[in-house]
């Protein structure tokens, strides 16, 4: 099993990790009932938030391939290149929200509550004047103010499932709505807020 004793569930052995896969694998355990490895899963994820909300993350597309055995060659820490996602972060609350209709949990959903409110607030704060969501937090790695549009919508359905939780606790989050509205009219409506500075990814998974 991928998953390490402190909850952290990697892409491959050698440790290649970001939050979105991370939780993709969380939502697994849990609709495969190993419910206490899902739990393990959002806890590392706890202790791993970062200040702003985010998590720090490597992308799929930094990263050398041997393509003679067709996997990630091994990296030391010093080359490891991260990014702090949008995407990513906005993705606790889509997990979240699934434990929560898997297990009927509030107190799960109670315990996770600071994180997901952190992750969607950091989510907010990259959203541009258009309406679109930065789709990093601006670093020496990511320069450029720019949107994709698969991120944004997996974003939008994410921020969908925050305010699902925040109604299910009963917290007003009327920015989180205001947020939501923007993002979509966005979406809907204009194109041109994405992909404004490269090449056209709207073929991209994310």
């Amino acid at each position: 099993m991928l998953q390490r004793e402190d909850g952290c569930i990697p892409w491959t052995e050698d440790g290649v990790f970001d939050a979105w896969n991370h939780l993709e694998c969380v939502m697994a355990l849990n609709a495969l009932g190993h419910s206490r490895e899902a739990e393990l899963g959002f806890t590392y994820l706890q202790k791993n938030q970062l200040e702003d909300g985010s998590w720090l993350g490597e992308l799929g597309s930094t990263l050398e391939i041997d393509e003679n055995k067709g996997t990630f060659i091994n990296r030391d820490k010093n080359s490891k290149i991260y990014f702090r996602d949008t995407n990513f972060a906005a993705y606790i609350a889509t997990a979240c929200w699934h434990d929560f209709l898997v297990n009927k949990s509030i107190n799960n959903l109670t315990k996770n509550w600071n994180m997901i409110e952190n992750a969607i607030n950091f989510v907010i704060e990259n959203q541009m004047h258009d309406g679109s969501i930065r789709w990093a937090a601006k670093s020496p790695e990511a320069p450029k103010d720019d949107s994709l549009l698969t991120g944004c919508c997996s974003i939008y359905k994410s921020m969908i499932c925050a305010v699902n939780c925040a109604a299910q606790l009963n917290k007003e989050k009327p920015e989180w709505t205001k947020s939501l509205k923007k993002l979509e009219n966005t979406i809907r409506n204009k194109p041109e807020s994405f992909d404004k500075t490269w090449e056209s990814k709207k073929r991209f998974s994310m």
